[in-house]
């Protein structure tokens, strides 16, 4: 539970990460983001209409907003989603660069590979239980 806990509020912070990056200087990856044509032309009506009504107009706030809308859609849970979530907020070769600051002996691979198990755990089949007290596989599951 604790892990899942854990894959949960990375996905979490990265979505918090994203949409707090500067407009101005953004990555590449997310300045690539697909927006739908729609979403654009209604915030260039808005953007008309409040200059229509001599109001202050704040087009970065509607992109932002169009920005959270799509992070709605997305995870941030296996080695690629993650990778592509710091790559948006400008970290390259982050995994090598996190297997580099761990206290223990790691390979960039390895915490991939640990990652994608624990975001994979919530599709198999569990028991609260096994026979032995510990959380596993229940009976229905296959290896």
């Amino acid at each position: 539970m604790a892990l899942a806990l854990g894959v949960a509020a990375l996905d979490s912070y990265l979505h918090w990460a994203i949409r707090r990056v500067s407009l101005k200087s953004m990555a590449r990856k997310l300045a690539s983001i697909e927006v739908t044509f729609g979403d654009l032309v209604e915030m260039g009506a808005k953007s008309v209409q409040a200059r229509k009504d001599e109001k202050d107009d704040r087009p970065a706030v509607r992109a932002r907003n169009v920005l959270n809308e799509k992070l709605l859609t997305m995870t941030f849970q296996n080695a690629r989603q993650v990778e592509a979530a710091l790559t948006m907020i400008g970290i390259s070769k982050c995994w090598s660069r996190v297997a580099e600051a761990m206290p223990f002996e790691t390979t960039a691979v390895e915490l991939q590979e640990k990652l994608n198990s624990l975001s994979h755990r919530g599709k198999r089949s569990f028991t609260n239980e096994t026979s032995s007290g510990r959380c596993g596989p229940g009976p229905s599951s296959v290896s």
